[in-house]
């Protein structure tokens, strides 16, 4: 069920403090993990829903990213990454 996923996550995502990052589509969540210098260095993109969708990340870095799981890599540019998000998935990527 799409909605209570969606509801899993943001209930999650609130109880346990995690920043939340602007993202796109409105089925999309995400939330990055900082080093100690405040720098972003992975980002986890979660898409609870049945749709496959391109999510759009702004992560306010222009960076080399790797997945992984599956270790291929993509870039933000402008601060914005896009990611292909299959359904029901998260994926977990590093800044390289």
């Amino acid at each position: 069920d799409p909605a209570a996923a969606d509801a899993c996550v943001a209930r999650n995502m609130e109880k346990l403090k995690l920043p939340s990052v602007a993202s796109a589509p409105a089925s999309v969540f995400a939330t990055v993990h900082e080093d100690q210098s405040g720098h972003v260095r992975v980002a986890f993109v979660l898409n609870p829903a049945d749709d496959d969708v391109v999510a759009r990340v702004m992560l306010a870095v222009d960076a080399t990213w790797t997945d992984v799981m599956s270790g291929r890599s993509t870039r933000s540019e402008r601060g914005l990454l896009e990611v292909r998000m299959r359904p029901r998935t998260v994926r977990m990527l590093e800044r390289v």
